[in-house]
């Protein structure tokens, strides 16, 4: 018998329900490292921002907290929320 033909009376053999599973458990591992990701991503921005005005505030009497709190607004919250929405969104499918 021929390899190929060997690896698909082998492939033919598997039930069509492990498949299915084993599918839908790789995309829910993605949807996991991706939401892990981001979420890292954005308590490292929240950190740094945090960080900016300790030394900030040492340093400079200015006050910078209205510039990085619009920055946070702007830039990393959205990220956030269409990624966590997207993520809890098609885990109740």
């Amino acid at each position: 018998m021929d390899p190929i033909q060997q690896v698909q009376a082998e492939i033919d053999r598997i039930p069509l329900e492990q498949v299915n599973a084993a599918i839908q458990h790789r995309r829910a591992v993605d949807r996991t490292f991706i939401v892990r990701c981001v979420v890292y991503l954005y308590v490292a921005s929240i950190a740094v921002a945090g960080l900016y005005l300790v030394i900030r505030g040492i340093c400079s009497p200015e006050d910078r907290f209205k510039d990085i709190s619009e920055l946070i607004k702007i830039g990393v919250i959205p990220i956030l929320t269409l990624v966590v929405g997207y993520y809890f969104g098609t885990e109740q499918r």
